[in-house]
């Protein structure tokens, strides 16, 4: 996670250095001007005008935590708020550590996760106010971020978790196998809260992708994400080139467009024009990896001496597909299509 903490008093400065020290996070540390004339630390930015800060900053990280009164952050964020699917998680902290807030984006956005955490670095308390989570209820929205699922009609959020931390039990249905052993540890977990059942009278559906589409009105509807492509291709190789090559592999591992998260290549493509744009175009995320890292990948990957000479890695999309995929299942080894190396890996589901 990139991650900016604001801090406005010299406590409140010395909390972030050491958040920053124990945290795993990229953090950027931001003081407030008329304290940091009282701090000798590195690597601070300071700033006059909360305003003005968070204008500038509110979309550049995944998460802000301020380190002062709630007060000031729900003023400053309150113009910036747009989505639960868009908007950074949000803490709160006071300047002696006391309480941790988790103040937007708990959900989707990792905010109470993250509350939690932060928490525990300081021995605090952490304050989450959702409902499903003080109800220790099945929380649709997270189990859908946690598995890769993309909710396709999100405005159900509300009234399946409304239906669920009042009480009733709701079906869930998986037309996705893979989802299986998931689904049964989570009906386990929440047994108050779902069951499994039949597509009919689920509440809850998991599809393979949006084809299978009936009902958005009763049911949400969830879709796998969690495919990763890895590519390869020479310089220059034209977009039309590259997503027919794509396509045609996605097809034979049956799998959907839809169900792309992820293109992974080499960081000597990551200005590569047709992957980018195939990236844009499936709506996925386009990483890349160093050559060293590539190689680190364990596994059984058809080596091309060729490519190792020319890149410094012997496989790129098979390497760079199964790393993005965090040892996930080798769905399609690397296979050439139309001078296009192309290898697709699945996320393993793990249970709750």
């Amino acid at each position: 996670m990139r991650a900016a903490v604001i801090a406005y008093t010299v406590n409140g400065a010395i909390l972030a250095e050491k958040l920053r020290h124990l945290s795993d996070d990229e953090t950027d540390i931001y003081v407030n001007a008329k304290s940091a004339k009282y701090i000798d630390a590195e690597n601070i930015i300071t700033f006059k005008s909360t305003p003005a800060l968070i204008r500038d900053i509110f979309y550049q990280y995944e998460g802000i935590i301020f380190i002062g009164a709630a007060a000031i952050a729900v003023r400053s964020i309150a113009p910036y708020i747009t989505s639960k699917f868009k908007d950074p998680a949000v803490l709160v902290m006071d300047d002696h550590a006391i309480h941790v807030i988790s103040l937007l984006s708990g959900h989707v956005g990792g905010g109470n996760e993250w509350c939690v955490k932060v928490a525990g670095m300081f021995g605090s308390d952490a304050v989450i106010t959702t409902a499903t989570d003080v109800n220790n209820a099945f929380a649709v929205d997270v189990f859908a971020v946690k598995n890769h699922l993309k909710m396709i009609n999100p405005y159900m959020i509300r009234d399946i978790s409304t239906r669920i931390v009042n009480g009733e039990q709701l079906g869930i249905y998986m037309q996705a196998e893979e989802y299986e052993k998931v689904i049964q540890n989570e009906c386990k977990k929440y047994s108050k809260n779902i069951k499994i059942t039949d597509y009919e009278n689920a509440d809850i559906v998991i599809l393979k992708n949006k084809s299978e589409i009936k009902d958005m009105q009763s049911k949400i509807i969830l879709i796998p994400r969690n495919i990763v492509v890895g590519v390869g291709c020479r310089r220059g190789t034209e977009y039309l080139k590259i997503k027919s090559s794509v396509m045609t592999i996605l097809e034979k591992a049956g799998v959907s467009a839809e169900n792309v998260n992820c293109v992974a290549s080499i960081n000597k493509k990551a200005d590569e024009k047709g992957i980018i744009e195939l990236a844009e175009e499936l709506q996925a995320d386009f990483i890349t990896y160093t050559a060293d890292e590539l190689m680190e990948v364990e596994g059984e990957f058809e080596p091309s001496m060729t490519v190792y000479n020319h890149v410094g890695a012997d496989n790129v999309c098979g390497r760079s597909a199964c790393r993005a995929s965090c040892d996930g299942e080798c769905l399609v080894p690397k296979t050439v299509e139309n001078g296009v190396t192309v290898s697709v890996y699945r996320y393993r589901v793990y249970g709750g």
